[in-house]
């Protein structure tokens, strides 16, 4: 699977086959399509207030087609924020995470998807870092007006996302990543479980759920 991140393989419903139709519509874009709006996002990012006003944030590590991260790692770091990403457990239904640094090497983890080296990175837990005026960057298939989203179905950031609680001020800013063509203009149903985002961040603007700081 060129997309890595496996869809999780429950009979076939129709969330499944919105998630597939997703997945073959990113990845129409070509390489080059997809360093671009990678570049715009992350600029788009780094000149918004709340990417300012954070001194820590949470990133998924990219892989596949998903919107590109390397270059928001490299900016926070450079910038003196704290980052953290996740690490997808090889059992387990919760995310692991771990605090990264300029100096941390990655390897393949689970699915493909770029996981720091326990020598160079620091295990952590990221609701006693994350404040509220910090960011977690979700990655996701699709998203629509209200930033709902379609995640790959395994339910590990619903997961993670609520143990923050859901007080803004207090919790962080949990803000999607995605590409222009990942917008779904009919809507997502919503399920108990699902957790909404505040925004999402794509190469054209941020979709940004009212009230927003």
């Amino acid at each position: 699977d060129v997309m890595s991140r496996t869809v999780a393989s429950d009979k076939p419903s129709e969330k499944q086959f919105l998630r597939r139709h997703l997945q073959e519509r990113r990845a129409l874009l070509s390489p080059e399509e997809r360093t671009q709006a990678g570049e715009r996002i992350v600029e788009n990012v780094c000149a918004s207030a709340w990417w300012k006003r954070a001194s820590a944030i949470h990133v998924y590590c990219s892989v596949g087609t998903e919107v590109p991260t390397n270059g928001l790692l490299h900016v926070a770091l450079r910038e003196g924020k704290r980052v953290i990403v996740p690490i997808t457990p090889q059992k387990g239904t919760m995310l692991l995470h771990a605090e990264i640094f300029l100096t941390t090497r990655f390897e393949v983890g689970k699915y493909g998807i770029p996981v720091p080296t326990a020598e160079t990175s620091s295990k952590c837990e990221p609701t006693q870092i994350l404040t509220g005026n910090d960011c977690v960057f979700v990655p996701l298939l699709g998203y629509d007006v209200f930033a709902h989203r379609i995640g790959y179905g395994a339910g590990y950031y619903d997961r993670f996302l609520e143990q923050f609680g859901t007080e803004r001020g207090v919790r962080p800013l949990f803000i999607g990543l995605a590409f222009g063509v990942q917008y779904i203009e009919e809507g997502i149903k919503a399920e108990n479980h699902d957790i909404p985002l505040d925004g999402i961040m794509t190469e054209q603007l941020l979709q940004k759920k009212q009230p927003f700081p």
